[in-house]
């Protein structure tokens, strides 16, 4: 009795895993795919050509997604500019009111009161700590009575005004913080949703490219399969040779800002 060679043996046997796993799977995954690829419900009468269209459609759809994101992910960074600006000016003048009164002690009172009132230290680097500095220093100068004969004749300070300064450029400094903190974390969750839609796009690209590349296989078109295989190149977002003469749909474009209102 005739056998059938060990490699036929083979290949039928893997044959066999895929035939229980639609067994197996098959209504589950019958309904996945009809929600995936039609999002709105399956035509009545369903054509091969509409499966086709339908599974370019998803992958469509999710393009238009990892576009969204990623300018999404854009446009927060580039509101952070501003922020940092505003941040790093309002360090700045906090800075140079410390300064000034420092001066200003010092050259009035000498360094012992210079010293009293903590305007002697080095100045701090980050803007936590000059906010930090300009803290203690508004604390003594409200707290702490300034007895102290000037060492010019005429000349006086007074040490409330000079505390309400600071206190203004703190507050301004404060609140350029919070925005930036604010614009940080904004970032971080359109960071997150970017490579949430990255993700999606890598698994759905490698499933449509597979669907195709098994469908033009079986309908007897290799050339047409190998135009679309799923290399480890596309997977990972870069171009194979074949793909830059490929027409493609347009990314989404931020919209146009509105014109400013006419003041004449």
């Amino acid at each position: 009795m005739a056998k059938t060679s060990k490699m036929t043996a083979n290949r039928l046997t893997v044959s066999r895993t895929l035939h229980s796993s639609v067994a197996t799977h098959g209504d589950e995954i019958a309904e996945a795919l009809a929600l995936a690829l039609f999002p709105k419900g399956a035509p009545a009468k369903l054509t091969v050509a509409g499966v086709l269209g339908a599974i370019g459609g998803l992958l469509e759809r999710v393009d238009g997604k990892v576009a969204a994101a990623d300018l999404a992910h854009v446009a927060e960074l580039s509101d952070d500019d501003a922020v940092r600006v505003a941040r790093d000016g309002s360090e700045v003048e906090l800075r140079q009111k410390l300064l000034r009164q420092r001066d200003l002690i010092l050259g009035t009172y000498g360094p012992a009161v210079a010293h009293a009132y903590g305007l002697d230290e080095t100045m701090p680097v980050t803007p936590q700590q000059v906010l930090l500095l300009s803290s203690k220093v508004e604390k003594l100068l409200r707290t702490r009575a300034l007895t102290e004969k000037a060492l010019q004749p005429g000349v006086t300070v007074q040490p409330k005004l000079l505390a309400d300064d600071l206190a203004a450029g703190a507050s301004a400094l404060q609140t350029a913080l919070d925005a930036t903190k604010r614009e940080e974390r904004e970032a971080q969750l359109t960071l997150e949703a970017k490579n949430r839609a990255a993700e999606a796009w890598q698994q759905t690209y490698q499933g449509v490219g597979s669907a195709l590349y098994g469908l033009y296989l079986l309908a007897g078109r290799k050339d047409l399969a190998e135009r679309v295989m799923s290399t480890a190149r596309r997977r990972s977002g870069l171009l194979e040779d074949a793909d830059g003469d490929q027409p493609g749909p347009t990314p989404p474009v931020p919209p146009a800002p509105a014109p400013a209102p006419d003041k004449g």
